[in-house]
């Protein structure tokens, strides 16, 4: 299924993170998979009617979130960057992710941009809030040649 294209009926309300098309940034996208536990706290609630498609009580991690490796996590699960002590800005979720619940069984697979990405901080969650975190992941090569416009 072509990443962003999660529900076949009715819209989810997804932005383009991408600024400028780029084959460095999608030939170099990671497979990644996203706690549920870890994303639940700061993940939004879904809404839930027939035009998104998203289930009653489930959560949404939105298209733009800055993600970060779950610490100490023996499965390297990513989750929602929020600056926490130890966090680093890994990358950049490209689409809208359901989680059902906050437990294991609800992980989602998905992909991250990280490499060569033209975003647009626009449409990056809390990117003023993060814009040095991001500009540090560039510097050290975490997130090697992305920009943000």
């Amino acid at each position: 299924m072509p990443w962003g294209n999660r529900w076949s009926g009715g819209t989810t309300g997804e932005v383009e993170v991408l600024k400028k098309p780029s084959s460095q940034v999608l030939d170099t996208a990671q497979s990644i998979v996203l706690s549920a536990a870890a994303c639940w706290p700061d993940a939004v609630d879904s809404p839930a009617d027939s035009t998104t498609g998203y289930p009653t009580g489930a959560k949404r991690v939105p298209a733009g979130s800055i993600l970060t490796k779950v610490p100490a996590d023996p499965q390297a699960r990513y989750k929602i960057f929020t600056a926490a002590a130890g966090e680093k800005a890994e990358g950049i979720l490209p689409g809208d992710v359901e989680i059902l619940d906050n437990t294991a069984t609800s992980d989602e697979a998905y992909a991250m941009f990280w490499n060569g990405g033209v975003f647009d901080k626009n449409h990056i969650i809390n990117y003023a809030t993060h814009a040095a975190a991001l500009s540090a992941s560039v510097a050290d090569g975490t997130m090697p040649a992305c920009s943000f416009l």
